[in-house]
């Protein structure tokens, strides 16, 4: 409990924007999206990878999401608009997903988003 209260007014502090100081936004860089990759069993997938488009916006070509362990990715970073993710892994079929990605005055609302790959036979 005591974390959450410490935690209250660096929100309430981002979402008033007569309030901000530009540097209280500055402090960190949110992700995008989050991609977990996992098998038809659950488990992450090693050796996924993903890249993405934004739909809106100067990012129409092919951007490489960050591995940031097994089985997950970000899927850039503080930006905006509708991102459509295609996510592969050797001995799987690949799968595209669209997440629309959107925040208050400082920072994006990191969409956590889970997919599913299939085994090829």
């Amino acid at each position: 409990m005591s974390r959450l209260v410490a935690f209250l007014p660096l929100l309430a502090a981002c979402w008033h924007t007569e309030d901000i100081d530009d540097s209280a936004c500055a402090e960190y860089a949110a992700a995008s999206v989050q991609v977990s990759v996992l098998d038809a069993d659950g488990t992450p997938i090693d050796g996924a990878t993903g890249t993405y488009t934004v739909t809106e916006g100067d990012l129409t070509e092919p951007t490489a999401c960050d591995v940031v362990d097994a089985g997950e990715l970000v899927c850039g970073w503080e930006r905006r608009g509708t991102f459509e993710i295609t996510v592969e892994a050797e001995g799987y079929a690949s799968e595209t997903v669209e997440v629309t990605v959107d925040g208050g005055p400082c920072h994006v609302t990191t969409e956590m988003v889970t997919v599913t790959l299939d085994a090829l036979d």
